[in-house]
């Protein structure tokens, strides 16, 4: 069993995480920075990232997160220990929900940075009600008019169906290739507490589920899968 100890500072936000063996031997660390604050500079402020997480450093990689000026997410960027990063930027929709994600592998040799491939570019698809209805996948950046317009010749690439319930939680989550998830509910406070995956080919692991157990401060203390591919505990405590 893996324990997993959780750090929080005065404002109730995560600001560490360490995995540790039952032997007590620590496996990995992870930092969190908000507000601008990095690695680097964890002093760091920007008035576009107050309250917002600005940077995660994790075994062999850090994250960064960028912002406009009206303090949306602009550009995340994954940096590893070798020389390539992954450089996601983001579009929005009028009313500032998510439109599209463009995803890009840079490579930085010798000081210069060049682009390793086209990308990847994921678009959301709204319902009548504005919810998220499709997810479209397409490599290459460049070619959006064929994602957004899709013809016979030319089919807009599907990645995943979203159905909702009548209460307008998502009820399920059609993959292409027929994978199918299914949110798992609380009775009494409606929070989503788990998931189920039934993969269409079957076989071994093709039907997995996990569950979640809260704290009486609305925390996770526990999840468990089925298969038992892991078991872990968490605790929680105050790093100020």
């Amino acid at each position: 069993m893996t324990h997993i100890w959780i750090c929080y500072d005065q404002h109730g936000r995560v600001t560490a995480r360490v995995d540790v063996g039952d032997d007590g031997a620590r496996r990995d660390s992870y930092l969190f920075f908000y507000d601008g604050g990095t690695a680097q500079n964890p002093a760091a402020t920007l008035a576009n990232a107050r309250g917002k997480l600005s940077h995660i450093l994790g075994p062999g990689f850090s994250k960064s997160f960028n912002f406009s000026a009206d303090g949306r997410l602009d550009e995340a960027i994954v940096n590893t220990l070798g020389e390539r990063a992954l450089v996601s930027k983001f579009e929005y929709f009028a009313d500032g929900s998510p439109m599209a994600e463009t995803v890009q592998v840079i490579v930085r040799a010798d000081g210069a940075a060049a682009c390793l491939d086209e990308g990847m570019r994921r678009d959301l698809f709204l319902d009548g009600l504005g919810r998220v209805r499709q997810v479209m996948v397409h490599a290459g950046a460049s070619d959006r008019d064929k994602l957004r317009y899709g013809s016979a010749a030319n089919p807009t690439p599907l990645l995943a169906d979203v159905h909702y319930d009548h209460l307008g939680r998502v009820g399920e989550i059609a993959l292409a290739d027929g994978t199918v998830f299914k949110p798992k509910y609380d009775d009494h406070t409606l929070a989503r507490v788990g998931f189920a995956r039934n993969v269409a080919n079957g076989g071994a692991g093709a039907e997995v589920s996990a569950s979640v157990r809260y704290g009486k401060r609305g925390r996770i203390e526990s999840e468990e899968q089925v298969p038992r591919l892991r078991r872990w505990m968490m605790t929680h405590a105050s790093c100020t």
